[in-house]
């Protein structure tokens, strides 16, 4: 979707690249694809440092590029100041409801339209820097541009970059991953299967050792999973509605000590922003 169109701060190229890995559970059969936007000299040169190139999850960068033209065309008359366009009081209804059209489809991430209105994406270390085709957009809105217009439209994202393992993620002033208030797909299988587990074990229908040759995988594997069943609701109720940090992760939340006693302190230690 951003192929071309995404830089880091130094203008060098982000390439879109995947990879795919077994899904959680220690599984074989089961592979899930990943997709990231990597430096072009990391990519091709693989004794480029990790910490001084960028990795970013596609999902992330599409979701918040997306958002943020959403924002960025939510007032018809900023626009038209912006595109110096004269909008007739008989053509702001019509422009109102193609912006309104338009946002709808960037919640959905049509492809054509944010490849369309994308000219350029710069990625900084605390903010993204959106540059939007004002002729794509005039386009859209069926306007015609002055000959004076400027090209571009700049849209300035208050969204910062912090690592996590060998990728970045992208996070706002609350820690939340930027351009998402989706739940997490990884830690929602985590969970459904520590209820399910737990469910089993707790009626004494097999033990810990059965379950672990049945699901294929270790007993201290499903030790670590079935405990979740036992995190607290407040963590619970963020993951659901995506609104956990970026930092409680499936490794997070798998980690020994990490599931206490107290509901207070795990809610305390695992969504505080990072």
């Amino acid at each position: 979707m951003l192929a071309g169109k995404l830089f880091d701060q130094a203008g060098e190229a982000l390439i879109p690249v995947h990879t795919s890995k077994p899904c959680t559970g220690g599984g074989t059969a089961t592979r899930r694809r990943y997709r990231y936007y990597v430096s072009k000299s990391a990519h091709h040169d693989a004794t480029s440092s990790m910490h001084d190139s960028m990795r970013i999850p596609a999902r992330e960068i599409e979701q918040a590029v997306a958002s943020e033209l959403a924002k960025a065309l939510a007032d018809p008359l900023a626009l038209a100041r912006q595109l110096k366009l004269a909008i007739a009081p008989a053509q702001y209804a019509r422009v109102t409801s193609r912006l309104d059209q338009l946002r709808t489809e960037l919640g959905h991430l049509r492809r054509s339209s944010i490849k369309s209105l994308v000219d350029h994406v710069m990625i900084h270390p605390d903010r993204i820097e959106l540059l939007i085709s004002a002729h794509a957009l005039a386009e859209m809105l069926d306007l015609n541009l002055c000959p004076d217009a400027p090209a571009t439209i700049r849209h300035m994202a208050n969204i910062r970059l912090t690592r996590s393992g060998h990728s970045l993620r992208l996070v706002d002033d609350s820690g939340i991953a930027a351009g998402s208030r989706a739940a997490d797909p990884t830690l929602l299988r985590l969970l459904a299967q520590a209820h399910q587990w737990w469910g089993i074990l707790s009626r004494g229908e097999v033990d810990a050792t059965r379950l672990a040759n049945q699901g294929g995988v270790s007993v201290s594997w499903i030790t670590r999973v079935a405990r979740l069943a036992f995190l607290s609701p407040q963590v619970v109720e963020a993951i659901l509605a995506g609104k956990a940090p970026t930092s409680l992760d499936g490794k997070a939340l798998l980690a020994t000590g990490a599931i206490t006693p107290s509901w207070n302190e795990q809610a305390r230690r695992m969504l505080a922003p990072t």
